[in-house]
């Protein structure tokens, strides 16, 4: 199969009545689900798939801990879906009472400047015992402080619900460093189960996307209840059902299980040689997100000193003419120690690259000529690259830019420096010995 660029542009649009995220993707891949598995219950009807969604003591929650059926939803305060689903989420617990209930996590997105606020203001709200009080007025309150800088409406709301509002004012003024944290790792826990929009509902795990009538939910509720009744009626603790429907749901890693090896002898590297995360990048110099993900990288090594090397293997795509001339033009120059002046040079000048311009570029940089014309002519050079394709072919790359950090393949390609960083940091936990 002809190789191609795998991107999907993120966007900030509306899909199946839901808010969805503002990341931007360089490249998309399907993702790689790990499952664990446990002894079904006898004659109980096949559960769907599920997503493992952890539920902590701070998670604000309604209803019964021991009710066969938990909807988690992730909701941001500023969504008008989210506002819209308000009423059905209401309907559903009133028919449904004790068999479901219902646990609330943050998932602000960041181009609704005052979701974070109002998830502060109504954690500060928790803090007094009435987090869906807070909730409730924040939705149906949403189009008076949305576009407001929200910290008088918040008073305001405080006052309505009966909290001692010099305490959740004191509260708020200290809600950044207090609660910052708490909303980061809601959004983890959204990327983890690919909660990329809000409102999204996991119930009992399965997912269900956007402000969805009332019909969805039922359908999908009633066919958990008769899952987790079953499951009941076969030995499982009321108390401890959800951790045991928990135990065979699906988790999503950003990381491929299978770790491949590569050849790094000799190849261009930034970094220490003992940094505990060694990431090696297939890159094509004609490549657009190539050159995105060059910046990327430059600054993650920067916000996490001596703990990432950047390794460059060479993967020119066939239809980018001047992509094969490019990378041994770049392996000459390091030759003479120049790798990284002639990389920046080459993506600087990605959409005039012809091999007179390359060659003018190794002028510029005060390269033996000779030896330079000799060196990107040499066949041994082409070699290299063929080796780096090999490897590449491999490891199943299908398009460029490809990341492997310590030989497993990174599927989030979502080009957000944040949501990167986390997972190297999660990576450096769960993957090292």
């Amino acid at each position: 199969m002809k190789a191609t660029h795998i991107i999907n542009i993120a966007f900030a649009g509306l899909i199946l009545g839901a808010c969805a995220s503002s990341q931007t993707a360089i490249t998309k891949a399907e993702p790689k689900m790990a499952t664990t598995t446990t002894v079904p219950a006898v004659r109980c009807p096949s559960p769907t798939a599920r997503w493992k969604v952890p539920i902590v003591p701070r998670d604000a929650r309604s209803g019964p801990d021991d009710a066969l059926v938990t909807i988690v939803v992730f909701n941001d305060f500023q969504c008008p879906f989210c506002a819209r689903v308000k009423t059905t989420i209401d309907q559903l617990r009133q028919q449904y009472e004790e068999q479901v209930r219902v646990v609330f996590k943050h998932n602000p997105l960041a181009f609704h400047k005052n979701a974070r606020s109002a998830a502060y203001a109504a954690m500060a709200a928790q803090e007094q015992g009435k987090f869906w009080a807070m909730h409730d007025l924040l939705f149906e309150e949403q189009r008076s402080w949305r576009r407001s800088t929200g910290v008088v409406a918040y008073d305001a709301m405080a006052e309505k619900i009966g909290l001692d509002v010099d305490q959740f004012k004191r509260t708020l003024a200290d809600a950044d460093r207090r609660f910052r944290s708490w909303v980061d790792a809601d959004q983890q826990a959204a990327h983890d189960v690919q909660a990329n929009g809000t409102p999204s509902f996991f119930i009992n795990g399965e997912t269900l996307v956007g402000a969805q009538p009332l019909a969805k939910f039922q359908e999908v509720i009633d066919r958990q209840l008769a899952v987790a009744q079953c499951t009941v009626d076969n030995g499982a603790s009321p108390a401890n059902l959800y951790t045991t429907l928990m135990q065979s749901a699906k988790a999503w890693s950003p990381f491929d299980d299978v770790a491949h090896t590569f050849r790094l002898e000799d190849r261009p590297f930034l970094g220490h040689d003992n940094a505990p995360i060694t990431v090696v990048v297939f890159t094509d110099f004609q490549c657009p997100y190539c050159a995105r993900i060059k910046g990327l990288l430059k600054t993650l090594r920067t916000r996490m000193p001596g703990k990432i090397r950047v390794v460059i293997k060479q993967y020119p795509l066939s239809f980018h003419k001047e992509a094969l001339p490019a990378a041994r033009a770049s392996i000459a120059a390091h030759r003479q120690g120049r790798f990284w002046s002639m990389h920046d040079a080459l993506f600087a000048h990605q959409t005039s690259l012809t091999e007179e311009s390359i060659i003018e570029f190794a002028k510029t940089l005060n390269l033996n000529m000779t030896q330079f014309l000799s060196d990107f002519a040499d066949p041994t050079v082409t070699a290299i690259i063929n080796e780096d394709m090999a490897d590449g072919r491999r490891a199943k790359l299908q398009g460029t830019p490809s990341l492997y950090m310590n030989g497993h393949r990174y599927e989030r390609m979502t080009g957000d420096l944040n949501v990167m960083q986390r997972d190297i940091e999660r990576f450096l936990v769960d993957k090292q010995p």
